[in-house]
């Protein structure tokens, strides 16, 4: 349930509201407020329960728009039949850069939807749709158009029900995209392939972290220990995580959290079933990480 509050803050230039436990209703009042909001340049409810009905309501606010740069409805028990709304939406929209649908409902209508606004779209940088159930004959329509687009750089599939044989065609479809800096897709949950440019290969950031951060010189051995730390473990346990997100977390350890803040980050992480709950988009320094991760213990 919204409060007094909320509609004063629903006029600012970023909303974030994550976690909330907002429902349909609830996207609709916020709707209504949207409609006269003329500077909104983020829009995150990450982690809420708005639904189809929720967000066609808030796909209509924001018909007029032309401020808004990023849309996050991760984790809202999402459909294809709001999808195929948003993706009309998009199709002629041209200030949204970031859009992410993480952990919904999203299949192949959905995703074919989606493929058919990026052949009109020329504005999108970063795609997030892993955890979905895209499987095969969507999931290469979504690639095709990925892979023609002049301004995507940033693609998340992982942990869609897709074959190997799909993978493998769309890593090697994603190859001749010269724009694209990481893509992060799996099949059937089973195991993780993951395709970088060099630019955004984990190994060769961490070690150019380690070489530049001169504040980290000056840090105590502890500190050090635990970076590399957890570069090993990361590498050893495969997880499913974007390069992204491994590399704050690099930045995060820089900081030297104690050994139990470690161990809680560590079991946490080890859980596949708790990656899709963080949300990414909003972990920007350490204590929101951290909180995320005292939450999902």
């Amino acid at each position: 349930m919204l409060k007094d509050s909320d509609f004063v803050e629903a006029q600012r230039e970023d909303i974030w509201w994550t976690y909330r436990n907002l429902d349909q209703q609830d996207a609709i009042a916020l709707s209504n407020i949207l409609a006269t909001n003329k500077k909104l340049r983020v829009l995150n409810l990450n982690g809420n329960k708005i639904g189809d009905q929720g967000l066609e309501a808030i796909i209509d606010s924001l018909s007029g728009n032309n401020t808004i740069k990023q849309l996050n409805f991760g984790s809202n028990d999402l459909t294809d039949k709001s999808i195929v709304k948003l993706a009309t939406f998009l199709s002629t929209n041209t200030s949204v850069i970031s859009l992410c649908l993480f952990q919904n409902k999203i299949s192949n209508d959905g995703a074919l939807a989606l493929s058919n606004m990026l052949t009109k779209n020329k504005t999108l940088v970063y795609l997030y749709m892993y955890l979905n159930n895209i499987q095969n004959h969507g999931m290469l329509m979504l690639s095709k158009s990925i892979t023609a687009h002049p301004s995507l750089k940033t693609v998340w599939l992982d942990h869609n029900p897709i074959t190997e044989t799909c993978m493998t065609c769309v890593i090697q479809m994603m190859k001749q995209n010269k724009i694209l800096t990481a893509l992060e897709i799996t099949f059937n949950d089973n195991g993780t392939s993951t395709f970088y440019t060099p630019t955004t290969n984990f190994q060769k950031v961490v070690q150019d972290y380690l070489n530049v951060n001169v504040e980290l010189e000056m840090k105590k051995s502890l500190s050090i220990r635990n970076v590399y730390l957890l570069c090993r473990i990361l590498g050893a346990i495969e997880l499913p995580l974007p390069v992204e997100l491994k590399i704050h977390m690099v930045a995060l350890f820089c900081k030297g959290f104690e050994d139990s803040e470690i161990d809680l980050i560590y079991s946490i992480l080890l859980d596949r079933n708790t990656i899709g709950k963080f949300d990414l988009e909003n972990m920007f320094n350490g204590d929101e990480f951290m909180r995320q991760c005292r939450l999902l213990k």
